[in-house]
């Protein structure tokens, strides 16, 4: 009879190095840090180790702050994926679309006490004629107190941040009736800064 060596492999290293890179490196930095700057430093910092590749990595959009190529893009989007940045920006573009049609385009209502903004369009552009053509009046609700909602949430249950529009209903990424809120308001109390941090640090925006 003839008896063989069997030889096992196992993931015992790559659980101890992530043990020791969850538990020293980016033990105190969790809170402090947002998630894709996390995530750039674990690309950067860990994987990869050697120059050349460091070089390769950060001339990737996503870890380049994206000022640096488009000054057009606001400060709460610098640093995201540039998924999400083009997303954003279709969208604010849509925005100042309404803005520029005029009055009946768009309305805004505000509500102090519960810290949101009802936004009532009126008219939608046909971008192939560039057109616009009237339709009912739909009025949306930007809440700006709420959790930020993951996917896979109920989007009826629960007090959400954002738009109760059907495409951040979806997508849960700012849509053109939010952007349009953050462009008329600016600086004051509806502006895109007042929204909570957890919004743009959200798994939807960061990854």
């Amino acid at each position: 009879m003839q008896f063989g060596l069997l030889i096992h492999n196992t993931n015992n290293g790559a659980e101890s190095l992530h043990k020791s890179l969850k538990h020293t490196h980016f033990a105190n930095q969790m809170h402090s840090l947002g998630l894709c700057e996390l995530a750039r430093r674990l690309a950067v910092v860990v994987l990869w180790k050697d120059a050349e590749a460091q070089q390769r990595i950060l001339t990737q959009s996503v870890c380049r702050p994206t000022h640096e190529y488009d000054p057009a893009i606001p400060k709460w989007l610098r640093h995201k994926p540039r998924k999400c940045i083009e997303h954003c920006m279709l969208q604010l573009t849509k925005a100042r679309d309404l803005l520029l049609a005029g009055v009946g385009a768009i309305r805004f209502t505000t509500h102090i006490l519960t810290l949101s903004v009802e936004v009532t369009t009126t008219k939608t552009k046909f971008y192939s004629t560039n057109q616009w053509v009237v339709h009912e009046p739909r009025t949306y609700v930007i809440s700006y107190v709420g959790t930020a909602r993951q996917h896979g949430q109920d989007a009826t249950r629960g007090t959400w941040l954002g738009c109760t529009c059907q495409q951040h209903t979806t997508e849960i990424k700012p849509c053109k009736h939010m952007c349009a809120c953050w462009l008329f308001f600016g600086s004051n109390s509806f502006g895109s800064h007042t929204m909570p941090h957890d919004y743009f640090e959200s798994p939807s925006m960061a990854l």
